[in-house]
C-alpha cells in the first residue's frame, strides 16, 4: 500500500556494492522529484551518507535548500545530519543550513536554544521541507545509539518495540510508544510533506520497515530483496 517501492538487488549487510547501489537508486529518485523552489530534509546515519555521496552532481535547478531534519547524534562527523546536508547540498549546487542543536536535550535547553536567532531561522526553514529522506532503524538499537535513559531503553525491550525514526519508537502495530525531546521535524509533520523517501535496507530492517508502513503509508521506499523477502515473509 506504500506510495512507490525500488528495489535493489542482493543484501546490503553482506555486501557493499548492494549498499552503493541503494544509495544510488535513492538518490536517483531523489533526482527525478527535484524542481525549483525545493526544500530538502536529510536525516543522518550510514544510509543517508551513502545517499548523499552516491548522488551525481546536478545543475540548472534554482532555489534549492538542503537542510539538516534533525539536530546531531554526537556520532562521527560523517554520518551527521549537517555533513550529509553539506555533501548533498554541493553535490546539487543548492543553499543549505545547519542545525546547530544536539539531537537528545531536555526541554527546558531545548526552548532556550529555540530563542538563538541562528537555530529559530534553521527550525523555522524545517517547517517548509517539501522532500524529505529519512532512514529506519531497529528501536533497541537507536535506543543504545542515542543514549536514552535506562528506564526509557527498558520499555523498549519489555514492549518489544520494532522500530524508530526522529526520536520516535513503534511497535509492530506502527503505533508510537516512545517519542523522546528531538531537534527537528516532527513526525506529525511527515503527512504534510509532498514527497517523503525511507531508506531501509537488510533483513534486520524488516520489521521496522513493516511497523513504520503501518503508521503511514504516504512514502517512498527504497530497499533491498534481502528486506523485502523478509517482510513478504510476515
Amino acid at each position: 500500500g506504500l506510495k512507490k517501492v525500488a528495489i535493489v538487488p542482493g543484501d546490503v549487510n553482506k555486501d557493499e556494492f548492494a549498499f552503493r547501489d541503494l544509495g544510488k537508486k535513492a538518490a536517483n529518485i531523489i533526482v527525478e522529484l527535484l524542481e525549483d523552489n525545493t526544500t530538502i530534509g536529510i536525516a543522518g546515519g550510514t544510509t543517508m551518507a551513502c545517499v548523499a555521496n552516491e548522488m551525481k552532481e546536478i545543475r540548472g535547478i534554482k532555489d534549492l535548500l538542503v537542510l539538516p531534519a534533525r539536530g546531531g547524534l554526537g556520532e562521527e562527523l560523517e554520518i551527521q545530519a549537517n555533513t550529509i546536508a553539506a555533501t548533498m547540498a554541493e553535490k546539487l549546487n543548492a543553499e543549505y543550513k545547519l542545525l546547530y542543536i544536539p539531537d537528545n536535550i531536555d526541554a527546558k535547553t531545548f526552548d532556550a536554544l529555540k530563542e538563538n536567532k541562528l537555530i529559530k531561522e534553521v527550525l523555522d526553514a524545517i517547517k517548509n521541507i517539501n522532500l524529505l529522506i529519512f532512514g529506519l532503524g531497529n528501536a533497541e538499537d537507536m535506543a543504545i545509539r542515542r543514549n536514552i535513559s535506562k528506564e526509557l531503553l527498558e520499555k523498549v525491550r519489555r514492549e518489544n518495540l520494532v522500530a524508530e525514526t526522529f526520536g520516535y519508537y513503534f511497535d509492530k502495530n506502527g503505533e508510537v510508544k516512545i517519542h523522546t525531546d528531538s531537534a527537528g521535524i516532527a513526525i506529525e509533520k511527515f503527512h504534510q510533506v509532498k514527497n517523503v523517501i525511507g531508506v531501509a535496507a537488510g533483513d534486520n530492517k524488516a520489521e521496522a520497515i513493516y511497523s513504520f508502513s503501518k503508521f503511514n503509508k504516504d512514502f517512498i521506499l527504497v530497499t533491498d530483496e534481502s528486506a523485502a523477502r523478509k517482510i513478504l515473509s510476515f
